[in-house]
């Protein structure tokens, strides 16, 4: 059956992103075939190459697992001359509106910890076609991206950041920094993702839905857990939800640990389903102006490729529908990539090359040889000697007293010469290269008190240590950071709307 012969009709918006939306559509085929479905457009009129590899990378990675806790998806397709994704419909919402009402009960937050744990053990864990391990990692886990149905099913949503092992991928590598600002694990920035990286995401998102607030109020690990235990939260929970923001990979629990921990506590309370039933229903649609419409396969060209781009991305999403994730990380990507060029280029290059002309020494010219001098002539001999007269006596100079000697001045003594001071080196700090960004718009940073940096400021120098950042204009905020530690690189952390993200470079 081609996606000619199948049609979809529009029943209503169920959400809408930056960059498309997500509609509930009847899916109807020849032979009577009909289900609901969610239909995921993209908008039109943009750069979408990137967006749909990855597209299909995200239905090629979940049409091998199977599991109660993913939905099935279709390969993107053109639909009326529009890229859309066509997906598994699920009558539910997402965790982050329902953590919008407030607080969720202790157990029914262990209940969806456990389902999450357990689903990304098995996805790491699944054979790939070859056999061995998919390792498949999800990168941008946070409540936008579960689903709690009312039948109690815990559904993990947009794979469109993920990592795998498998050949048939097609997308370029997307080993920089992804996810979410407050979500994203310490190591990553230094290009390291493994499983212990989602588990850091699941920490921050427990201590979220336990707390009703968002993960920016939540950036200081040690006052969220202090919040936790002032709100009554059972201590294994805090505790373990702690460990799981551990700075270092190693130092947080395992797959296994989590679900023991959460499952205990879950038995604690009221069961997930019987919560579901009572406070999960299905989302009210919203209209548009494709309800009721038509969507056929149109065919179509592949869209163009682009060239020469990188993608190694700062990724700081606000939430939403998943391709919001996939393009702002496209986009972002870009924009920085482009900054750092142009900051190259604007620098100074490398001095030109100075030619020194040889400089000669002034020799004194030889004197030139005198002239020989002719001896004197020989004084003519007289013939004959005539008698002189008796010369007269000579009688003596006057003897005349000596002038008076002036006394001579003493002279001063000499200043004893003063080595000089050895000359210590102080040495150099060691420093790391910041870049400091806003995610809502244009901004000013300070670093320490000093002068205002407008943001994007990339390649900042800044020495280890602890310093103080402070945000002005459209992001807000300040707190102080710590550049450097047993990595020796910098961190992640998020203020406000503001992403920290540095990297020893």
């Amino acid at each position: 059956m081609s996606v000619q012969e199948v049609r979809y009709t529009v029943l209503g918006l169920v959400a809408r992103g930056g960059f498309g939306e997500v509609y509930k559509a009847r899916m109807e085929a020849p032979g009577g075939f009909a289900k609901d479905v969610a239909v995921k457009l993209l908008k039109p009129g943009m750069d979408q190459a990137d967006t749909v590899r990855r597209l299909r990378d995200e239905a090629r990675i979940l049409a091998m697992i199977r599991d109660r806790a993913l939905t099935s998806v279709d390969p993107p397709a053109l639909l009326n001359g529009r890229w859309a994704m066509v997906m598994e419909y699920v009558p539910g919402l997402t965790l982050r509106s329902l953590r919008e009402r407030g607080p969720l009960p202790p157990a029914v937050v262990a209940a969806v910890g456990a389902e999450v744990a357990r689903c990304l053990q098995k996805c790491h864990a699944f054979p790939g076609p070859d056999g061995a391990p998919l390792e498949l990692l999800h990168r941008d886990l946070k409540p936008g991206n579960v689903m709690l149905t009312a039948d109690g099913d815990v559904k993990l949503l947009d794979f469109g950041l993920a990592r795998a092992r498998f050949e048939a991928r097609e997308a370029e590598s997307v080993s920089g920094l992804g996810g979410t600002a407050g979500y994203i694990p310490p190591e990553r920035l230094f290009g390291v993702d493994c499983p212990a990286g989602d588990l850091f995401s699941l920490g921050v998102m427990l201590q979220v839905l336990l707390l009703g607030v968002g993960a920016r109020e939540l950036v200081n690990a040690e006052k969220a857990t202090a919040r936790l235990r002032s709100a009554g939260v059972p201590e294994p929970l805090v505790d373990l939800a702690a460990r799981l923001r551990a700075d270092e990979p190693e130092e947080r629990p395992s797959h296994a640990e989590v679900m023991d921990v959460c499952r205990a506590v879950a038995a604690t309370g009221p069961a997930l389903d019987v919560w579901a039933r009572e406070h999960v229903q299905e989302p009210t649609l919203a209209g548009s102006d494709l309800s009721g419409a038509s969507l056929a396969g149109s065919g179509g060209e592949e869209p163009s490729q682009t060239t020469g781009m990188s993608r190694s991305t700062v990724l700081v999403a606000a939430g939403g529908i998943g391709m919001t994730t996939v393009l702002v990380s496209a986009l972002v990507g870009l924009f920085v990539v482009g900054l750092v060029g142009g900051m190259r280029f604007l620098a100074p290059g490398p001095p030109e090359p100075v030619t020194v002309e040889p400089v000669v020494a002034a020799v004194p010219a030889l004197p030139e040889p005198a002239e020989p001098v002719d001896p004197p002539a020989p004084a003519p001999v007289a013939a004959a000697v005539t008698p002189q007269p008796a010369p007269k006596p000579v009688l003596p100079a006057p003897v005349v007293a000596p002038a008076p000697v002036e006394p001579v001045a003493p002279v001063e003594p000499v200043a004893p010469v003063v080595p000089p001071e050895p000359v210590v080196e102080t040495p150099e700090v060691p420093s790391v290269r910041v870049d400091l960004l806003c995610t809502s718009g244009a901004a000013r940073v300070r670093v320490d008190g000093g002068p205002p940096v407008a943001t994007p400021a990339v390649g900042q120098a800044v020495s280890r240590g602890m310093h103080e950042i402070r945000y002005e204009g459209a992001c807000r905020g300040s707190g102080r950071f710590l550049f450097g530690g047993r990595r020796g690189c910098v961190g992640v952390t998020a203020t406000a709307d503001a992403l920290v993200a540095t990297g020893c470079r």
